[in-house]
Protein backbone atom coordinates (compact mmCIF):
# COMPACT_ATOMS: atom_id res chain seq x y z
CA UNK A 1 0.00 0.00 0.00
CA UNK A 2 0.70 3.75 -1.00
CA UNK A 3 0.84 4.17 3.33
CA UNK A 4 4.10 1.78 3.43
CA UNK A 5 5.80 2.87 0.33
CA UNK A 6 5.61 6.78 1.14
CA UNK A 7 6.99 6.31 4.28
CA UNK A 8 3.85 7.29 6.59
CA UNK A 9 4.36 7.46 10.34
CA UNK A 10 1.77 6.16 12.28
CA UNK A 11 0.25 9.16 12.90
CA UNK A 12 -0.02 10.08 8.96
CA UNK A 13 -1.83 7.09 8.73
CA UNK A 14 -4.65 7.70 10.96
CA UNK A 15 -4.52 11.27 8.95
CA UNK A 16 -5.03 9.61 5.63
CA UNK A 17 -7.80 7.23 7.22
CA UNK A 18 -9.70 10.25 8.34
CA UNK A 19 -9.19 12.32 5.32
CA UNK A 20 -10.82 9.34 3.47
CA UNK A 21 -13.80 9.14 5.50
CA UNK A 22 -14.17 13.25 4.29
CA UNK A 23 -13.05 14.72 7.57
CA UNK A 24 -11.99 17.79 8.24
CA UNK A 25 -9.25 19.52 10.07
CA UNK A 26 -11.25 19.97 13.14
CA UNK A 27 -12.21 16.60 13.11
CA UNK A 28 -9.61 14.80 12.58
CA UNK A 29 -7.43 16.97 15.56
CA UNK A 30 -10.20 16.27 17.50
CA UNK A 31 -10.68 12.81 17.15
CA UNK A 32 -6.39 12.07 17.53
CA UNK A 33 -6.08 14.27 20.59
CA UNK A 34 -3.75 16.84 18.78
CA UNK A 35 -4.06 20.64 17.83
CA UNK A 36 -5.29 22.13 14.80
CA UNK A 37 -1.95 23.36 13.97
CA UNK A 38 -0.79 19.56 14.26
CA UNK A 39 -3.53 18.42 12.41
CA UNK A 40 -2.95 20.89 9.67
CA UNK A 41 1.16 19.29 9.51
CA UNK A 42 0.25 15.96 9.17
CA UNK A 43 -2.19 16.56 6.19
CA UNK A 44 0.44 18.61 4.84
CA UNK A 45 3.14 15.40 5.28
CA UNK A 46 0.18 13.34 3.83
CA UNK A 47 -0.06 15.34 0.66
CA UNK A 48 3.54 15.53 0.00
CA UNK A 49 3.97 12.05 0.52
CA UNK A 50 1.47 11.05 -1.81
CA UNK A 51 2.20 13.55 -4.12
CA UNK A 52 -0.73 15.13 -4.17
CA UNK A 53 -2.00 18.21 -3.65
CA UNK A 54 -5.55 18.48 -2.46
CA UNK A 55 -7.87 16.29 -0.50
CA UNK A 56 -9.96 15.65 -3.80
CA UNK A 57 -6.62 14.24 -5.34
CA UNK A 58 -6.38 12.43 -2.25
CA UNK A 59 -9.95 10.95 -2.44
CA UNK A 60 -9.12 9.74 -6.20
CA UNK A 61 -6.33 8.05 -5.78
CA UNK A 62 -8.45 6.29 -2.71
CA UNK A 63 -10.75 5.62 -5.28
CA UNK A 64 -9.02 3.96 -7.48
CA UNK A 65 -7.54 1.58 -5.04
CA UNK A 66 -3.95 3.13 -5.26
CA UNK A 67 -4.57 3.90 -1.72
CA UNK A 68 -5.83 2.06 1.02
CA UNK A 69 -6.34 4.11 4.11
CA UNK A 70 -6.34 1.98 7.47
CA UNK A 71 -6.63 3.24 10.95
CA UNK A 72 -4.10 1.97 13.07
CA UNK A 73 -4.93 4.34 16.43
CA UNK A 74 -5.58 2.28 19.56
CA UNK A 75 -8.32 2.74 21.97
CA UNK A 76 -5.69 3.67 24.77
CA UNK A 77 -7.54 2.66 27.49
CA UNK A 78 -8.00 -0.77 26.19
CA UNK A 79 -4.23 -1.73 26.16
CA UNK A 80 -2.72 1.50 26.62
CA UNK A 81 -0.71 1.12 23.19
CA UNK A 82 -0.14 4.48 21.42
CA UNK A 83 0.46 4.99 17.68
CA UNK A 84 2.30 7.91 18.18
CA UNK A 85 5.32 5.33 19.33
CA UNK A 86 6.60 4.15 15.98
CA UNK A 87 8.31 1.28 17.65
CA UNK A 88 5.00 -0.12 18.92
CA UNK A 89 4.27 -1.62 15.65
CA UNK A 90 0.92 -3.25 14.97
CA UNK A 91 0.80 -5.23 17.94
CA UNK A 92 -2.77 -3.95 19.44
CA UNK A 93 -5.64 -6.16 18.20
CA UNK A 94 -7.91 -3.13 19.87
CA UNK A 95 -9.28 -0.75 17.41
CA UNK A 96 -11.48 2.10 17.57
CA UNK A 97 -14.42 1.55 14.13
Amino acid sequence: ALAEQAGLSLRERDVLFLLGKGYTIEYIAGELGISFNTAKSHIRNVYAKAGVHSKQELQSLIEDGKIVPKFTLCVRDACGYNSADETGGDGCAVRRP
